[in-house]
């Protein structure tokens, strides 16, 4: 199935409409060429925030809700679903764009609008823009060149309740999943005939034919598991201040566990800082340190891994240490103090 990018009322807040001759009589279509524009955000991605783009638990789960994140980056939405749409597979945004700076990111999201507005994260697909062609031998963009650039999104299965709508967004980062690129990059997403950005999406396999073979039975009741050992976790920690001239994301959790023989324990914990510059695009500095204590045959096993890593514009300045004791006394001690070119990143 694919889905055109069209204009719509306002600067950035566009439509997804059917395309190509197999565009069902009554779906609207796409009105003619445009542009869409939009400046780098650093600190993109943090509103909604989480450290992740896929399943898990909190600080690592789902992003919120995406209206958060509106203000980023522009917008395209399809008409309410008439009927619902299954999608399995990879979704691909094919994107004709261009951009004011040689480095710098795509951030596409594909999500689900209830009737109320309320919009859900279906996946997303990040795309390193001088990795356009290839992940092996990645290029600088030519400052203004209209590129095609097709921007894989993460698998996904997925319904798309009838009464709820379609939407794609595009933003230049995703803080703090991803470093920020360098530069105040200016990007401009060309649509209309000649420049056919555009969604596609994988569509499920029809299964109501009548030759179609009946999924296997499931299980009315979870299969019993077999318990091993035990956890108690900490209160995790989640702060986010998204805004201003630095955009700053803290987290820690941490949890012990008792392992299958019932006397060992293992406790392991992590504290991240993560800063990025809302006005010196690229730059920013990540700390973290995590702890790792293993209680077993009489003995404690320590493992302290601390660091700090600072975004230049040129350059990440690395600083990380390891530390292990045993029982307390000093056992391996490691330290790195390193500049690593961003080299296209």
């Amino acid at each position: 199935m694919v889905l055109a990018l069209d204009g719509g009322e306002a600067p950035g807040r566009g439509r997804l409409v059917a395309a190509g001759a197999g565009a069902s009589a009554g779906q609207p279509t796409a009105s003619g060429p445009g542009i869409d524009r939009f400046a780098h955000v650093p600190s993109a991605g943090a509103k909604a925030g989480s450290l992740c783009w896929g399943a898990g638990h909190p600080p690592n789960g789902l992003a919120d809700d995406l209206r958060a994140e509106d203000e980023n980056g522009p917008i395209w939405t399809s008409e309410p679903l008439q009927a619902p749409i299954d999608i399995l597979g990879r979704p691909v945004a094919v994107f004709h764009l261009s951009a004011s700076q040689p480095v710098a990111h795509l951030v596409v999201r594909l999500a689900s609008v209830a009737p109320d507005g309320a919009t859900e994260q279906v996946c997303e697909g990040i795309l390193n823009l001088t990795h356009r062609d290839s992940h092996v031998d990645p290029a600088p963009l030519e400052p203004g060149r209209v590129y095609e650039v097709r921007v894989e999104l993460r698998s996904a299965g997925y319904r798309f309740p009838a009464g709820y709508r379609i939407r794609l967004t595009a933003a230049s980062s995703h803080w703090p999943v991803i470093w920020p690129s360098p530069g105040l990059a200016v990007f401009a997403i060309h649509r209309g005939p000649s420049t056919p950005s555009r969604l596609e999406l994988p569509l499920a396999p029809v299964l109501d034919t009548p030759d179609a073979a009946a999924p296997p039975a499931l299980r009315s009741e979870a299969p019993a598991l077999r318990e091993f050992g035990s956890e108690t976790s900490s209160p995790l920690e989640w702060s986010n201040q998204p805004e201003g001239p630095e955009a700053t994301v803290r987290t820690f959790e941490g949890a012990t566990s008792t392992l299958p023989d019932g006397r060992s324990t293992l406790y392991v914990d992590e504290g991240l800082t993560m800063t990025a510059s809302n006005v010196v695009a690229g730059t920013g500095v990540f700390t973290n340190t995590c702890e790792y204590r293993l209680k077993a045959d009489g003995g404690l096993v320590s493992v302290v891994a601390s660091g700090r890593t600072e975004a230049t514009a040129d350059a990440f300045l690395m600083d990380v240490e390891l530390v292990v004791t045993l029982d307390g006394e000093p056992f391996f001690t490691r330290r790195w103090d390193e500049r690593i070119l961003r080299d296209l990143l």
